[in-house]
């Protein structure tokens, strides 16, 4: 047994019919063009036209013949992307009707986001009444994972050595202190530890992990130089005095 059938449109040329969400056209006369069609379909966003080859048959076929030739689209269709990051809205509803039932079309889009268990990133500002008709909008962003920070590390600088001129204006090389000298506990370098990242979510509130920042190893004689954690940060210092 078949569903109702109800007609949506009718004039003296055709009629546009709708049973189980499946759209027929019957054509009355001679003469209707596709332009007739897509005029009478205007006020009708639901409706999504799949075989213009069994339309176009349909123009010149046999009179009052019921023919296929699309579906009946939901009033509120939601996508989510493949990545599940983005999650896009379209509203198949006119602007004027939009403007009529705001709020009730409000809670559909809430009920049918529940429905698809889309949690994270959902724009407030289009529920708040900001609905467009008949075009994608942007209804929730996940949230994209952020890297850790790599660690950072440096090291005692060693002291620029300039050669001292006589007065003959020759370099006195013999006289420069090529060697620097530290004490017990000196500073000699630092790392600071690698973070880790920050998870993101998908739109329907899928962890997504983060990569943790690189290490560095420190390189240092442990026989001089002592290795001290503070914190996050790595200090190594002078274990006895020395050049």
């Amino acid at each position: 047994m078949g569903g109702a059938i109800m007609i949506f449109f009718e004039n003296e040329d055709f009629k546009l019919l709708e049973e189980e969400a499946v759209i027929y056209i019957q054509i009355k006369s001679r003469g209707v063009e596709l332009s007739d069609i897509n005029m009478a379909l205007k006020g009708f966003p639901r409706v999504r036209i799949q075989s213009f080859v069994e339309l176009q048959k349909a123009l010149t076929g046999t009179i009052m013949e019921k023919t296929q030739i699309g579906e009946l689209k939901e009033k509120i269709e939601i996508e989510i992307a493949k990545d599940e990051m983005t999650a896009y809205m379209r509203l198949n509803i006119l602007k004027s009707d939009i403007e009529i039932e705001e709020q009730k079309i409000k809670n559909e889009v809430i009920a049918k986001l529940n429905e698809l268990e889309i949690c994270v990133g959902v724009q407030t500002d289009i529920l708040k009444g900001n609905f467009i008709s008949c075009k994608k909008q942007v209804i929730a962003e996940g949230v994209a994972p952020i890297s850790g920070r790599d660690a950072k590390y440096k090291y005692f600088k060693l002291s620029e050595v300039k050669p001292e001129l006589k007065e003959d204006g020759k370099a006195d090389l013999y006289e420069m202190n090529l060697i620097d000298n530290v004490n017990i506990g000196d500073w000699l370098g630092e790392k600071k530890q690698p973070l880790p990242g920050i998870p993101g979510q998908t739109v329907t509130g899928r962890e997504l992990p983060a990569k943790s920042g690189r290490d560095y190893q420190l390189k240092f004689d442990p026989k001089s130089v002592l290795e001290l954690v503070e914190g996050e940060i790595v200090t190594l210092r002078a274990k006895k005095e020395g050049q």
